[in-house]
C-alpha cells in the first residue's frame, strides 16, 4: 500500500504539471463516503483524488470518513497531500445516518453551492464532466441532476453515486430541511439505520422530481431526459465500477453494445 501512495502522489504532480492547475474553488464540491478500510475503497479514493484536478479542474474533493472505520493515517495523508479535503463525522452523526449516505452531508455545507456525489469504485472521466459542465454553463433550470449511463440506469430515478444539486435549490425543495434531518427523520420512520439505500433515494426523488434533469446516453426520450453532450469513447460510462487492480467488469462492454443508442449521444 505504501508503494501505491507514493506513486499516486508522483503521478498528481507529473500530470498537474503537465495540464496545468487551477484553484479549487470550496463552492463546488464532489463528495465520497469513505467507510471501509479495504483495498479497492482505499485505493478508489486515492485514485480520484489524483484524478481531481485533470477530470474536474478547479472542483474540491470532500471524503466523509469516521475514526471507527480505521482508514490508515498515511492514507489520511496522502489523499490531503492530493488536495482531498478529509470530514471526519462524529459517531452521533455515524450512528444515525448510513456508512454510504455520509457523502450527502455536503448538501449541508455553509459554503457550498453545487455539489456531485459520487462513490470511490467509481472513476472520476472527462465524460462525467462534459455532462456536469453542460448542465452548469447551459444554465438549465433544474436544480437536480442524475447521470445515466449504463441500460442498467435506465429505469431508475435518482442514482447513488450519479447525482447531484444546487445546494440551495435542494434545501427549498425539501421544504428548507437539511438533508441530515432529511435522512435522519426517513430512517426513524422506515425503522432503523439499516434501511435500504433505494428507500433513501425514492424518498429524496420524491421530493426533487419536478425539478430534476436527466442526463440519458440510452432512453433519452423519456421525460425531463436529455442526450449526452459527447460521444461515448471506447466502453467507458459514468458510474463504471473499478476493483484495486484498476480492472472493470468485462460484461459491461456488451451490455452498452446491446442497448447503443446513438440518438442519445449528441452534440447539444
Amino acid at each position: 500500500m505504501r508503494s501505491i501512495c507514493l506513486l499516486v502522489v508522483f503521478y498528481r504532480y507529473a500530470m498537474v504539471a503537465e495540464t496545468g492547475f487551477r484553484e479549487r474553488d470550496p463552492k463546488k464540491v464532489i463528495a465520497m463516503s469513505l467507510y471501509s478500510n479495504g483495498s479497492a475503497h482505499i485505493w478508489g479514493a486515492l485514485r480520484n483524488a489524483q484524478l481531481m484536478p485533470i477530470m474536474f479542474p478547479g472542483w474540491s474533493l470532500k471524503i466523509y470518513t469516521s475514526r471507527r472505520s480505521y482508514i490508515p493515517e498515511r492514507i489520511i495523508l496522502n489523499l490531503e497531500r492530493l488536495g482531498a479535503v478529509v470530514v471526519f463525522l462524529e459517531s452521533r452523526t455515524t450512528k444515525k445516518i448510513k456508512p454510504s449516505l455520509w457523502s450527502y452531508l455536503a448538501a449541508d455545507e455553509d459554503e457550498v453551492e453545487v455539489f456531485l456525489i459520487r462513490r470511490t469504485n467509481n472513476r472520476l472521466n472527462k465524460r462525467d464532466y462534459a455532462v456536469i459542465n453542460h448542465w452548469l454553463e447551459s444554465k438549465r433550470p433544474e436544480g437536480v441532476i442524475t447521470i445515466k449511463d449504463h441500460p442498467n440506469h435506465a429505469n431508475l430515478t435518482l442514482i447513488d453515486g450519479l447525482w447531484g444539486a444546487r445546494a440551495e435549490r435542494l434545501h427549498s425543495l425539501l421544504g428548507k430541511s437539511s438533508m441530515r434531518n432529511l435522512i435522519e427523520q426517513h430512517t426513524v420512520r422506515s425503522g432503523g439505520n439499516n434501511l435500504e439505500l433505494t428507500s433513501i433515494l425514492e424518498y429524496i426523488y420524491s421530493k426533487v422530481q419536478n425539478d430534476i434533469v436527466f442526463y440519458d446516453s440510452i432512453m433519452c426520450d423519456k421525460p425531463r431526459s436529455v442526450p449526452f453532450p459527447v460521444l461515448r469513447q471506447s466502453y467507458e460510462y459514468v458510474g463504471q465500477e473499478y476493483n484495486s487492480h484498476e480492472q472493470t467488469q468485462i460484461d459491461d462492454k456488451y451490455a452498452l453494445l446491446r442497448r447503443r443508442n446513438p440518438k442519445c449521444e449528441e452534440n447539444i
